[in-house]
């Protein structure tokens, strides 16, 4: 096995570049911009008074969005790609809401 010497400068090169990936594919876990839609749609639901269950809903409707983005869940989206996740859920919830709304 070959040794491998690195100077100080590059290493420190090397793992600011392996850091600064790691931080371009995270997000926050319970990002407050989603805990803001969240709360948007519950409370559109229940002063319009529709009946379904809202829960069951932005759950559903978060999954699928994931989904057609080509992520298998909704932690996988990535940072670079979260504005765009919360874009399209917010449109997918006002089509729930204006499908509820024609169908009371």
């Amino acid at each position: 096995m070959e040794q491998v010497t690195l100077s100080e400068e590059r290493l420190r090169q090397l793992i600011s570049e392996e850091v600064q990936k790691a931080v371009e594919h995270t997000k926050p876990v319970k990002d407050k911009r989603m805990k803001e839609l969240e709360l948007y749609f519950r409370d559109e639901v229940s002063s319009k008074k529709l009946s379904f269950n809202w829960y069951t809903a932005w759950n559903a409707v978060r999954t699928a969005v994931a989904l057609k983005m080509g992520y298998p869940t909704t932690v996988k989206v990535p940072a670079g790609r979260y504005d765009e996740f919360l874009e399209t859920i917010r449109k997918e919830l006002d089509e729930v809401i204006r499908a509820q709304e024609a169908k009371a």
